[in-house]
């Protein structure tokens, strides 16, 4: 009766294991298949490898993915340096075997990721972003959302937008329409309120920023502007931190982009840190509060 290999011929007899190609590359051991060694072969294995398979062709079909929560994590990380790799328009071939060999061998996996996707997985979690499906993304709204990569440098710069799609109003609405695409709706419902406090941002009576104003006011200096009036609001200050870490992102987007040319005080960790008091409250007068 002749064999038949639901893994096709890809047995590899020097390290006596299977690999299987379906959207990414799935391996197995015959060590892992619980042969003997003498069974460690490609005739006397490949019926427990179409077992393997089987079973595992279930796992993806319903969505398991047996794994410990911390190679869930790496498995995270690889899928947006794929991510990353794709929309730069370089070979991802390795990536994808890496996130294949952690399914099926998470004892060799390596759980800390380079230092370039550790701080695109912060910026994606501060916006909250899900990175699982981030892969799927097509490349300008992949560039969109992980910030300027070398796609923009090598393939293209955005043409000038037209006088009326240079105001801030408009790119809110752009930059929120992304939004809507990556987050949850609960989180895209908190996005929405900010929208109308970014078109009006105001340090008391003095209009800072404005939803008819061009993106061409936001400046250096406009940022440190804008940073006190959220401020000076009568807030509590994780609300006015939160909605300065929106503003800000969308300001990154702008710059990353190319709508606006690049500020010194964008990513500056200074903002984030001022916000820790009141203004109306300063640490050195903590010590006379009873």
């Amino acid at each position: 009766m002749p064999r038949k290999f639901l893994t096709s011929p890809t047995f590899n007899g020097r390290h006596a294991r299977w690999r299987k190609q379906y959207k990414v590359l799935y391996t197995v051991y015959c060590s892992e298949l619980g042969l003997p060694e003498n069974l460690w072969t490609e005739l006397g294995s490949y019926q427990a490898a179409n077992e393997w398979w089987v079973k595992k062709r279930g796992e993806i079909g319903a969505g398991v993915r047996p794994v410990p929560p911390e190679v869930e994590r790496v498995i995270k990380t690889l899928r947006t340096k794929k991510a990353v790799l794709t929309a730069e328009g370089k070979g991802a071939h390795f990536v994808e075997s890496q996130i294949a060999d952690a399914y099926v061998e998470p004892e060799h996996v390596e759980s800390t990721p380079d230092p370039h996707t550790a701080k695109i997985l912060g910026r994606l979690d501060e916006l909250g972003i899900e990175t699982g499906e981030l892969y799927a993304l097509p490349k300008p709204e992949l560039d969109y959302a992980l910030g300027a990569t070398e796609y923009w440098d090598e393939k293209q710069v955005p043409k000038s937008l037209a006088q009326a799609e240079r105001t801030i109003g408009h790119t809110l609405d752009k930059w929120a329409e992304l939004m809507r695409q990556r987050v949850t709706p609960t989180t895209y419902s908190v996005v929405q309120s900010y929208l109308k406090i970014f078109r009006d941002i105001r340090h008391g009576d003095r209009l800072v920023l404005g939803g008819e104003m061009l993106i061409d006011v936001l400046t250096k200096a406009k940022v440190d502007e804008a940073y006190l009036a959220f401020k000076s609001w009568d807030k509590e200050e994780t609300t006015k931190q939160k909605q300065f870490v929106y503003f800000r992102s969308f300001v990154r987007h702008l710059i990353e982009r190319r709508f606006i040319p690049p500020l010194a005080n964008i990513d500056s960790k200074a903002f984030t840190c001022r916000f820790r008091y009141s203004p109306r409250l300063r640490p050195r007068d903590r010590a006379g509060v009873q």
